[in-house]
């Protein structure tokens, strides 16, 4: 990423630093978001996705809502000969950038494997109740 005055060339241009233009899709997510709705942003290569995702969090911190942004091709998509590794991996990586963002108090590597007897998605909505609702005190 290179910054030129106020240009940003090449990465996600922050809000705060250098032209942002706000778009329609800004108001749209920091609406469904508000309203507590789950929210994709699908779009192809280099036509906003981060900048707009990067503009809606700050926005919400300001407003104290907490937020996590989740870039799922840095999680990856590969299933290898042992999925059941590969599954646990992904879960884990996802927890991991949920933990990091939120500054989560929990070893949520650890508290995955403790909860082992349960499916994937079984542990990531207990995930979800026991950890994150009860560490994050403002709105999520």
């Amino acid at each position: 990423m290179t910054r030129q005055g106020f240009y940003t060339i090449g990465g996600a241009v922050q809000s705060t630093d250098g032209l942002y233009i706000t778009r329609r899709a800004d108001q749209e997510l920091l609406e469904f978001c508000r309203n507590g709705e789950f929210v994709y942003v699908l779009a192809h290569r280099q036509c906003g996705k981060s900048s707009l995702m990067n503009h809606a969090a700050e926005t919400l911190l300001q407003e104290s809502v907490q937020s996590v942004r989740i870039d799922l091709s840095s999680i990856g998509s590969e299933i290898d000969s042992d999925a059941s590794i590969a599954i646990n991996q992904w879960y884990g990586s996802l927890l991991d950038d949920i933990e990091s963002q939120l500054s989560l108090s929990t070893d949520v590597l650890n508290w995955w494997q403790l909860n082992s007897g349960l499916t994937p998605t079984a542990r990531l909505v207990r995930f979800f109740r026991e950890v994150v609702l009860e560490e994050i005190n403002e709105p999520i």
